[in-house]
């Protein structure tokens, strides 16, 4: 994970860039994938039995990624946050 921060022309304001690993990202879209499984409904299964690929072939391949986002963004936000506290608070 890398971390870059940029100066903008407000001087109370910076704007922050972070790479989150595509593992990461993979791990959250299975985990999204999981906890909404149950609201599938794919002709030939059980609703909610449907695997993943099945899912992701019958509804496109982008399904998950707005609900990874909001589910891995706020956590490495945070850790990240933390462990560059000092990167942040230095005064311009």
């Amino acid at each position: 994970m890398s971390i870059k921060q940029e100066k903008t022309k407000n001087k109370n304001e910076i704007k922050i860039t972070f790479t989150v690993e595509a593992s990461k990202f993979d791990d959250a879209i299975m985990d999204v994938f999981k906890k909404s499984a149950k609201y599938f409904n794919i002709p030939g299964f059980r609703k909610g039995k449907a695997p993943f690929h099945i899912v992701e072939r019958y509804y496109g391949d982008n399904i998950f990624y707005e609900d990874a986002f909001n589910e891995l963004v706020p956590k490495v936000y945070d850790e990240e946050i933390k462990k560059e506290k000092t990167l942040f608070l230095q005064p311009s």
